[in-house]
């Protein structure tokens, strides 16, 4: 056997991996590695590798914090956001079938067991925010440093996204030749019949027409927020960041309703591409566990 013309791609091994039949595999037959291996269901061998990674890294790093693990390249990024505790989806629940590996797990129980909690602010919103998912019960809390709690709040119960951020998702997608899209589309072109084919091209031209449309939008949205600012007399050329704040008074102001005006026309289009594309997805998943006689009739 040649150990160099091994493939790495191999569909069997790969079903073997994101099933958790890897009992007697180096590093990947512990328990809590094969539930993370059937809820990732890892494709390729960049995701084989990070999930070796962490194992080593949980075993000489008790803190569980990501700057303990280098994370290299888009794929480990990826899979290091489905395994974060920063997750919405990550609860108790879920990290107790992990086995207990998880150093988020043996905190939170470790502070199950105290009398007395010392957190940061950050912490502390963290927990309000997820409905006490992140902290154990308490019944009294003392704020130390008070004067910086408002500041605490605001970025913790507050989602960030910039111009250049959006623009770089919507370019992300792409049209029927580039990006996320273009990918698709040639995918469908190639293994779909004629008929098929045609029928996605013209879903995914309304879904590229969307995507050209909300550029638009996005600019118009962040000229609006310029716009106000400069009627509160906050706007400052020279100022990386300003922070201003909303009043039931400016918010009744004709700039500030334009923003509102402009962002449900955004959410619009947002809404509508998140829906075409889990209407994609599945429709992509459904071609992939059918029959070649049932794809003919999808």
């Amino acid at each position: 056997i040649d150990i160099d013309q091994i493939p790495l791609d191999d569909e069997k091994t790969l079903a073997l991996y994101q099933n958790g039949d890897t009992i007697g595999t180096f590093q990947f037959e512990s328990d809590g590695m094969r539930n993370h291996l059937k809820e990732l269901k890892p494709t390729n061998i960049e995701e084989w590798r990070l999930l070796a990674k962490i194992l080593v890294w949980l075993l000489e790093d008790q803190s569980g914090d990501k700057n303990g693990i280098s994370l290299r390249g888009l794929a480990e990024h990826s899979v290091w956001q489905r395994l974060s505790a920063e997750d919405e989806g990550c609860t108790m629940e879920q990290c107790a079938k992990m086995g207990g590996i998880c150093p988020f797990f043996k905190a939170r129980k470790a502070a199950e067991a105290a009398h007395i909690l010392i957190v940061n602010h950050a912490l502390l919103v963290s927990d309000a925010a997820s409905d006490n998912h992140v902290l154990p019960e308490y019944d009294y809390v003392i704020i130390d440093e008070a004067h910086d709690f408002e500041a605490a709040v605001t970025s913790g119960m507050s989602y960030r996204i910039d111009e250049a951020a959006l623009r770089r998702r919507i370019a992300d997608l792409g049209d029927l030749s580039n990006g996320l899209l273009g990918a698709v589309a040639k995918a469908g072109q190639q293994y779909l019949p004629d008929r098929k084919a045609q029928k996605l091209i013209a879903y995914m031209q309304d879904m590229v027409a969307a995507s050209q449309s909300m550029r638009v939008v996005v600019q118009k949205l962040y000229q609006a927020v310029y716009h106000f600012l400069v009627e509160e007399e906050v706007a400052r050329s020279a100022e990386y960041t300003i922070t201003h704040r909303l009043t039931p008074q400016n918010r009744q102001k004709t700039a500030f309703q334009q923003i509102q005006r402009i962002w449900v026309k955004l959410e619009e289009y947002l809404s509508t591409l998140h829906d075409a594309l889990g209407q994609l997805i599945n429709a992509i998943q459904r071609m992939e566990e059918a029959t070649e006689q049932q794809r003919d009739n999808l």
